[in-house]
C-alpha cells in the first residue's frame, strides 16, 4: 500500500468514515482487512492506531490479501486476473466482519498465537466446572499449571489421548483462530502437505496463523452463520460453546460499524409462550434484557431462575414461564 493510501486509511479511522474506496480489487482487500483489524483493537489513542496500522500492515495484511481475497497466482496468469478468484469467500462485509471478531477474540486481539491455559484455581472452577468441580478434582493442585490444565480439559477427545498422554498440551490452541485437538492439526497437515508435528509449530508463525485460521473457516462452513449473521451459531462452531460470546458479539458489531455494514434485526415474535428448553430470537430478546450472560437464545435453568426473580419482583407469578403477561412488562 502506497503512502497516500496509508495516509486515506488514517483519515478514514480518524473519521470512522468509508468515504474513499481505493481504485484496484487487490488494494481494496487490503485496505478492507487492515482496516478491520484495527477495529477490534482497543488502543489508548489516535497515535498508537497510526503505529498500529503499521505494525499490523507489515505483519498480516499481505497474507490476510492473499489468502482471504485470491487464489495463489498461477504461471502465465496475470496478478489482475488472479485476484478474480476467490479462495476462502471471506469476500463479502459480513463474513470479513465475523472473521475479524473471532480471530480477534481468540487471539487477544492478534496478540498471541498459542493458548493461554495459565488458570488460577477459582477461575478453573468457574470456566471448566466439567473437568474439576463437578468431577470432584481439586482445582487447586493446578494452580497456574498450564500444561497440566490443558492435559486435564482437552483429554480423550478431539482425538487426543488421555490425561497422561500429554495430547492436550500438545494440541492446545494456536494460530489466530486456535486450532484445537489432534483431529484437527491431522487434517490440517494433511491439507498443508506437512507432517503433523510441523503442524503444530507452524501454527504458531504469522503465515501458519492465517492458513490454519482459514482452513478452519472454510472447512467448517462458518461463512453460512455470517451470511445468517448468526454470531451465536459461528461461536459454539469454533468455540465448542460460548464462553467469551459478549467479546466476540462487541468485536463484531464494531468490525460491521467501522466496515459500513449493517446489523440486520429480524422480526421477533412476541406472540408466543417460552420456557425451560425454549430456544430462538425471543429467549436471546429476553435474555439481554435481564442482562444474562451469554445471551444464547437457549432458555436453560438459570434464565429460568433469574425470570423466576424478575417475576417475584414485578408482582406477577414467579413460574418462569414467560407468557403474554411477562413478555409485555419486560419488553413492553
Amino acid at each position: 500500500m502506497s503512502l497516500a493510501g496509508l495516509l486515506s486509511l488514517f483519515t478514514i479511522l480518524c473519521n470512522r468514515s468509508w468515504f474513499i474506496l481505493p481504485s484496484s480489487h487487490a488494494d481494496f482487500a487490503c485496505t478492507q482487512a487492515l482496516y478491520a483489524f484495527i477495529s477490534c483493537l482497543s488502543l489508548p489513542s489516535i497515535v498508537a492506531v497510526a503505529i498500529a496500522a503499521v505494525a499490523i500492515l507489515a505483519v498480516f495484511v499481505a497474507d490476510f490479501d492473499l489468502y482471504i481475497h485470491c487464489q495463489p497466482i498461477p504461471p502465465n496468469t496475470t496478478a489482475n486476473a488472479a485476484h478474480t478468484s476467490p479462495l476462502w469467500e471471506i469476500n463479502t462485509i459480513d463474513r470479513v466482519a465475523a472473521f475479524i471478531a473471532q480471530c480477534g477474540h481468540e487471539s487477544r486481539n492478534f496478540s498471541v498465537l498459542t493458548e493461554n491455559l495459565n488458570y488460577s484455581a477459582a477461575a478453573l472452577n468457574r470456566i471448566f466446572p466439567k473437568y474439576f468441580i463437578r468431577a470432584g478434582r481439586n482445582a487447586q493442585e493446578y494452580h497456574r499449571q498450564p500444561e497440566r490444565i490443558a492435559n486435564v480439559i482437552y483429554a480423550d477427545r478431539m482425538g487426543n489421548g488421555d490425561e497422561d498422554s500429554g495430547d492436550g498440551w500438545k494440541y492446545r490452541g494456536g494460530g489466530i483462530l486456535q486450532l484445537t485437538g489432534c483431529n484437527n492439526y491431522t487434517a490440517f497437515a494433511k491439507e498443508m502437505g506437512i507432517t503433523v508435528d510441523d503442524s503444530v509449530n507452524y501454527v504458531r508463525t504469522k503465515k501458519g496463523a492465517l492458513d490454519s485460521a482459514c482452513w478452519f473457516w472454510d472447512t467448517n462452513n462458518i461463512n453460512r452463520y455470517c451470511d445468517d449473521q448468526d454470531i451465536v451459531g459461528m461461536t459454539k462452531r469454533i468455540n465448542g460453546g460460548t464462553i467469551g460470546l459478549e467479546d466476540r458479539k462487541k468485536h463484531w458489531e464494531h468490525a460491521l460499524d467501522v466496515l459500513g455494514g449493517d446489523l440486520d434485526s429480524h422480526s421477533v415474535d412476541h406472540n408466543q409462550i417460552v420456557k425451560k428448553g425454549s430456544r430462538g430470537a425471543l429467549v436471546t430478546e429476553i435474555q439481554e434484557r435481564l442482562d444474562i450472560k451469554p445471551a444464547d437464545g437457549i432458555f436453560g435453568p438459570g434464565t429460568e431462575e433469574i425470570i423466576k426473580i424478575w417475576q417475584e419482583d414485578n408482582g406477577l407469578y414467579p413460574d418462569g414461564i414467560v407468557g403474554p403477561k411477562t413478555i409485555e412488562k419486560l419488553l413492553g
